[in-house]
C-alpha cells in the first residue's frame, strides 16, 4: 500500500518485531560477549534492507533500521574482539510474498532482470547462480529461493543511492574448498603466534617465502623488516616472546583464487592484542594489522608465498588485571 495509507499501529508493529526485537537480542548477547572478550553475531536481515520497495514503506524502514543497528554495533565492539554482521537473503516464493497484489515480487524481479546499479562489496560472495527464482532439489515444492545471498561486512559496506540484489558470483566446489583451506591457513598463523610455536608458524610458509613488515602504506614506503626462508621466520616470530601474552583476532578477508595456476591472493584485517609488562607497569599494545598475501599450492597444500604485514595504527594503554 502507498506510504500515506500506512497507520501508526502498522508501522509500530513492524518496528517492534524487526527493530526492537533485534535490538533486545543484541543487547543481551553483547553484554555477555563484552564480559568474555569475544563473540560473533549474525543477524538475519532482508534484501529489502538494501533498497526501496513500493508499497512496503513500514517493512522496508524496519529492515533498514536493523542493518543500521548491526553497522553501529560492529563499530562499537570491533576493538573488543566481537564481530557483528548481517545476512541479507533474497526472496522466498510463498503466498505471503504475493499478498495482497504481488507488487513487491514483481518489482524485485524487474530490478533483478535489468541488473541495474548493482551493489558492490569489498570481497566476493557465494550466491545462488540463477537469475530467476529457482527451487533447489532439497527444497519443498512451492518454496523457491530467488535472487541472492550475501554475508555482508557491515562496517565496510558502501551504500549506493540505487542498488539491486547483489551481483552473482558462482564458484566451483574445488574453489570453495581452496578458499576454506586458505582461511584456515590464515587463522593457523594467528593460532601459532599466540601459542608461541614459531616452528609451526614458519611451516605455514613455502621454503623460500618472505614476509615484509610495513608501518606505512607499502606503495609509498619501504619495509622496516624482511624475513626470507623458514629459518629467518622462526627467529623473527620469536620476538613475540617479549610479550606476556598476545591475541590475534582475524576479521574480514578477501580471497581470490586462480586454481589452474595454484596461486591465490588475499587481504585480511586483524586486531592484535599484545600484553607487555615492564618496570613502568603493565601495558596493552593494540595493533590494527592488514595482511596482503600471496599464496601458493604445493603438493596439494596451500602455503604463504609472500605476506605483507602492514601496521595501520597502534594504541598503547595502561592495563589493569
Amino acid at each position: 500500500m502507498p506510504t500515506h495509507e500506512w497507520t501508526s499501529e502498522m508501522v509500530e508493529e513492524m518496528l517492534a518485531a524487526n527493530v526492537r526485537g533485534t535490538f533486545l537480542a543484541m543487547k543481551y548477547e553483547l553484554e555477555l560477549m563484552n564480559r568474555q572478550g569475544s563473540g560473533s553475531i549474525v543477524n538475519i536481515g532482508s534484501g529489502a534492507a538494501l533498497l526501496g520497495v513500493p508499497g512496503h514503506a513500514g517493512y522496508v524502514a524496519s529492515k533498514h533500521a536493523g542493518i543500521g543497528l548491526a553497522r553501529s554495533a560492529a563499530l562499537d565492539y570491533a576493538a573488543k574482539g566481537i564481530r557483528v554482521n548481517a545476512v541479507a537473503p533474497g526472496l522466498v516464493d510463498t503466498g505471503l510474498l504475493h499478498a495482497p497484489s504481488g507488487e513487491f515480487y514483481d518489482y524485485i524481479q524487474l530490478r533483478h532482470r535489468r541488473g541495474a546499479a548493482r551493489r558492490r562489496w569489498p570481497q566476493r560472495r557465494m550466491t545462488c547462480s540463477a537469475t530467476t527464482p529457482c527451487r533447489p532439489a532439497h527444497a519443498p515444492a512451492g518454496r523457491r529461493i530467488a535472487a541472492s545471498y550475501c554475508l555482508t561486512p557491515l562496517d565496510t559496506a558502501r551504500h549506493e543511492e540505487e542498488t539491486n540484489m547483489s551481483a552473482h558470483t558462482t564458484i566451483t566446489l574445488e574453489e570453495a574448498a581452496d578458499r576454506l583451506a586458505i582461511r584456515e591457513l590464515i587463522d593457523a598463523y594467528a593460532h601459532f603466534a599466540d601459542r608461541r610455536q614459531p616452528g609451526s608458524q614458519a611451516a605455514l610458509y613455502a621454503p623460500e617465502a618472505r614476509t615484509l613488515v610495513y608501518t606505512a602504506d607499502p606503495s609509498t614506503s619501504e619495509p622496516v623488516q624482511i624475513l626470507v626462508g623458514r629459518d629467518a621466520h622462526v627467529e623473527g616470530f620469536m620476538s613475540l616472546n617479549q610479550y606476556v601474552a598476545t591475541m590475534h583476532f582475524n576479521g574480514q578477508s578477501r580471497i581470490d583464487v586462480a586454481p589452474e595456476a595454484g596461486r591465490a591472493t588475499g587481504e585480511t584485517y586483524c586486531l592484535a592484542h599484545h600484553l607487555l609488562e615492564g618496570d613502568d607497569g603493565r601495558k596493552l599494545v593494540l595493533m590494527s594489522i592488514r595482511y596482503e598475501d600471496t599464496f601458493a599450492k604445493q603438493d596439494g597444500v596451500w602455503l604463504f608465498a609472500e605476506r605483507k604485514v602492514i601496521i595501520d595504527w597502534t594504541d598503547t594503554r595502561p592495563s589493569v588485571p
